[in-house]
């Protein structure tokens, strides 16, 4: 769980399932929902959850670990 460096209201969140939320606590809702891709649609018997999420210095991205 990760909040953004400039909008104190965005909260980056990582789900057991495998999702990567973006949430507005001002407005109460989901902003986007991110789904994870890459190696494990392509190796599905490794199943890599997100379990780790951080926005950059500037705000501009966010980046997710497993």
């Amino acid at each position: 769980m990760d909040s953004h460096p400039i909008y104190p209201n965005i909260l980056l969140i990582c789900e057991a399932e495998g999702h990567v939320i973006l949430l507005d606590l001002f407005l109460g809702c989901v902003v986007n929902v991110f789904e994870e891709r890459g190696y494990h649609i392509l190796h599905p018997q490794f199943p890599l959850i997100p379990t780790e999420c951080k926005f950059t210095e500037d705000g501009l991205y966010f980046i997710v670990s497993t």
